[in-house]
């Protein structure tokens, strides 16, 4: 019975915000949902903190008819399960990626990853060589920020014991967070909705509250994804940047540009840290723009 609860799509998602066929995969003891709409080329959509697939839901309404899709929830988040023992840690998320990439046998495939979709995904990428060979990274980064005052205070305020109950009491993530990472728009009631209610738990929302911290905690992921960047640096990549955003700075966006130099950026004015939701026409033109030269 518990198998099946896992594998049902639950009743408070709205069919009409989210109209998508919701599909599991068993990973390494999780049960991960994902979204698979669509067909040509292979876009794999990576959320980051405190978001899920239903992110990227105006993205693959726009693009499902030229693109395949594929968007999943890391365990713990979403619609997805976690194995006992989970750490909700982006290293482990980083081998269910890796492992979600082989379960479905993709290749061909154009990364895009927003906010830690940037770092688990370039992660998955360097383990699976030649399986992706383009990059989107929307607001994200990709390397140790240990030391940098900037990082360091969000880490350990929004990370430290204190936000981290109110973020399993409270949802504090989720109610904080979204609303700041929209800036061009307000989210409604009903897309709140769907944001709380896929951490409706304080053991749900533990996989929120651990990441913010992890930031400096997981030194050694994002120290072995920088030097594993040298892989990728050829793949040509897209750079989508909102201005508006709090998350981060100018200098994350041009230290990617010197990275990839087979890049284009495009910069969404006012758009938020969640630019695929808080401005999806441009981020959709952004893609299709990109693609169309590639």
């Amino acid at each position: 019975m518990a198998e099946a609860i896992e594998r049902t799509r639950p009743a408070w998602v709205d069919d009409d915000l989210f109209p998508f066929e919701s599909r599991f995969v068993d990973i390494a003891g999780h049960t991960v949902h994902y979204l698979d709409e669509g067909s040509g080329p292979t876009l794999l959509l990576l959320h980051g903190n405190p978001t899920w697939s239903f992110l990227w839901r105006d993205v693959i309404r726009a693009l499902r008819d030229d693109f395949r899709c594929i968007a999943l929830d890391y365990p713990g988040f979403g619609l997805s399960t976690p194995r006992p023992g989970y750490r909700y840690l982006p290293e482990e998320h980083a081998d269910v990626v890796t492992g979600f990439v082989d379960a479905l046998g993709l290749n061909g495939v154009t990364l895009v990853g927003q906010d830690w979709g940037g770092p688990i995904g370039l992660a998955a990428a360097q383990r699976r060589p030649g399986v992706f060979d383009r990059l989107v990274l929307a607001n994200a980064w990709a390397w140790p920020v240990n030391g940098d005052l900037y990082f360091e205070a969000f880490a350990r305020i929004a990370g430290g014991p204190p936000i981290r109950f109110l973020a399993r009491r409270l949802n504090l993530v989720v109610n904080a967070f979204i609303p700041m990472g929209h800036r061009k728009r307000k989210p409604t009631a009903a897309e709140m909705t769907h944001y709380r209610r896929a951490l409706d738990t304080p053991e749900r929302r533990q996989a929120s509250a651990v990441l913010p911290g992890q930031i400096i905690a997981s030194r050694a992921f994002f120290a072995e994804v920088e030097a594993g960047l040298a892989d990728l640096d050829h793949l040509p990549t897209l750079i989508v940047w909102g201005d508006a955003q709090i998350g981060f700075r100018p200098q994350e966006r041009e230290r990617q540009e010197a990275i990839f130099p087979d890049h284009k950026t495009v910069i969404i004015e006012g758009a938020g840290l969640y630019v695929e939701s808080d401005a999806p026409e441009e981020f959709v033109a952004a893609i299709r723009d990109w693609a169309a030269t590639q």
